[in-house]
């Protein structure tokens, strides 16, 4: 949301390429969206505040610090504010745009492939319609940022307190090495900081995070029960969506592609249904 308008953005990957949503993939969809919306951030823009929800594997880490910190340091932002609403007592717009997709998804009876899910999230609103991004091969290895900028996580802030991270609601970055908490919303309350500064830190280092060793390379392995019912499925799915399951599915150790026991000469296997009603068989 900026002053020029609203949009939802939303990124997608496959889970043969990344998790199910870690900081790496977090980060890699933050990034995503910076660049995609750079039309809407205007040069002045050089304040960002940016709400999550509180899951620590995913939005409360010292990864997404981390990437915060890489957006100061290449001058995307002066000001990066991350808040964390209260839990049980609020409620974010992409809880809404996720209850949408889930809506269409439920009149919708088969999804063959990944781009047939991208278009039916493009098509669920009519009016300022979701952006969708496929961010394959554009995934980074968001981890190494903190050793790349020389950054360290502290457990105590500059006062010697013990930092409770899970207590924060109110995450400031300015200064590039530092970040400041509020465990309110009370703009009087007094900021925590904290110096992740670590050993060999300067303050004009460059990262490249389309550097090599900052992408994650593509390919991770489907989980072995997931691949055994895909098998088990493509016999009925139509081959024109066999390529996308070859690509995503491993080879067999006799070499053999996913579907190898499809007899290209008959073509789509037959499966017989049983009609209760007129106790006819039905080859569809």
């Amino acid at each position: 949301m900026t002053s020029k308008g609203e949009n939802g953005y939303m990124q997608t990957w496959l889970e043969c390429e990344a998790g199910w949503g870690g900081g790496n993939e977090i980060c890699s969809a933050l990034l995503a969206f910076m660049e995609a919306a750079q039309n809407q951030i205007s040069s002045q823009s050089k304040h960002l505040v940016a709400w999550s929800d509180l899951c620590g594997g995913q939005n409360k880490n010292f990864t997404v610090v981390s990437f915060w910190q890489y957006l100061l340091s290449v001058q995307q932002f002066d000001v990066i504010d991350h808040k964390f609403p209260e839990v049980g007592h609020s409620y974010m717009d992409s809880d809404r745009d996720f209850g949408l997709i889930e809506k269409a998804l439920s009149n919708v009876e088969r999804v063959y492939s990944a781009s047939e899910y991208r278009d039916l999230i493009k098509a669920v609103k009519k009016q300022n319609p979701f952006i969708v991004q496929d961010i394959s091969g554009g995934l980074i290895n968001a981890n190494s940022l903190k050793n790349k900028m020389k950054l360290a996580k502290r457990q105590r802030n500059t006062n010697r307190e013990k930092v409770d991270f899970r207590a924060i609601r109110w995450l400031r970055v300015e200064e590039f090495g530092f970040y400041k908490y509020r465990l309110s919303f009370d703009e009087n309350e007094e900021w925590k900081v904290v110096d992740i500064r670590g050993r060999g830190f300067t303050p004009d280092v460059q990262v490249d995070i389309s550097s090599q060793d900052l992408t994650i390379a593509p390919g991770r392995p489907i989980n072995a029960a997931k691949v055994v019912d895909i098998k088990k499925q493509l016999p009925y799915i139509p081959r024109v969506f066999h390529g996308f399951y070859n690509n995503i599915l491993p080879i067999d150790a006799d070499g053999q592609s996913a579907d190898s026991s499809v007899n290209e000469e008959e073509g789509e296997p037959e499966w017989e249904l049983c009609c209760h009603e007129c106790h006819t068989s039905i080859i569809c």
